[in-house]
């Protein structure tokens, strides 16, 4: 199977990539930041779930390339449910500053 004809294992590592990327590169508190300190929950929902995102969409496209799978339309969906909890997330955290 292929995607913008790239085969989905192609995909599932360049989803991995991006998922390394963003485990590195994630939305710390702005300098100068003079509210409170963010939650545990804040704090580990942007560490990790932007990640986590990437991480399903390549384990997605890893079932999706070994065949029709009903599990790698739930993992995309799952990857969906937790990217808008990821982006709520952020946009409350930027709008409190």
């Amino acid at each position: 199977m292929t995607f913008l004809g790239f085969p989905l294992q192609t995909w599932a590592i360049v989803c991995l990539a991006v998922a390394a990327f963003y485990y590195f590169k994630w939305p710390r508190p702005r300098p100068g930041h003079t509210g409170p300190p963010r939650s545990a929950p804040v704090h580990f929902i942007l560490r990790l779930f932007h990640s986590l995102v990437w991480i399903l969409l390549a384990g997605a496209c890893y079932l999706w390339a070994s065949g029709a799978s009903p599990m790698a339309g739930g993992m995309a969906a799952a990857a969906l449910v937790v990217y808008v909890i990821f982006l709520g997330t952020l946009i409350a955290d930027r709008s409190r500053d």
